[in-house]
C-alpha cells in the first residue's frame, strides 16, 4: 500500500450507505406520524414519529457532509500517488450526494458514483 493511497479520509468516504438509510428511517417516521390518526395511541405514536423523522433527516444530511469533505481530502491525498481520481467528477458526486440529502430522489444518481469510486479506490490499496 503506497503511503499517499493510505489515508484517514477514506474512512469517512465509505460511510455514504448510511445517509440514504438514514433518509428513509426519515421516510418511515412521516409515514407513522401520517397514520397516527386512526391508532389508539395517536399522540405517543406522533411525538416518536416526529423524533424519527427529525432525527433520521439531520443524521443524512451530516453524513452527507460528512461525505462530501471526506471525499475532498481524500482525493487531495490520492492526487500525490499512483492512482488520481477525476477530482472534479468525484467531487461533483459528493456534491449530489450532499444535496440528496435534502432531495432523496438524487441518490439514484449519487449512490452509484460512490460506490464506483470506492470500488476503485479499494483496489489503489
Amino acid at each position: 500500500m503506497s503511503e499517499s493511497s493510505n489515508s484517514a479520509w477514506w474512512y469517512g468516504v465509505v460511510l455514504f450507505p448510511l445517509a440514504p438509510v438514514f433518509r428513509l428511517v426519515a421516510l418511515l417516521g412521516v409515514t407513522a406520524f401520517a397514520s397516527t390518526a386512526t391508532t389508539e395511541y395517536g399522540v405517543l405514536v406522533a411525538i416518536g414519529a416526529w423524533f424519527l423523522t427529525v432525527i433520521g433527516s439531520w443524521l443524512a444530511i451530516l453524513l452527507s457532509g460528512v461525505v462530501l469533505v471526506s471525499l475532498y481530502f481524500d482525493t487531495r491525498t490520492l492526487a500525490d500517488g499512483g492512482w488520481s481520481p477525476t477530482r472534479l467528477a468525484v467531487i461533483s458526486a459528493g456534491v449530489v450526494h450532499f444535496v440528496a440529502g435534502f432531495l432523496s430522489p438524487l441518490y439514484v444518481v449519487s449512490v452509484p458514483s460512490l460506490l464506483y469510486y470506492s470500488y476503485h479506490r479499494h483496489k489503489a490499496d
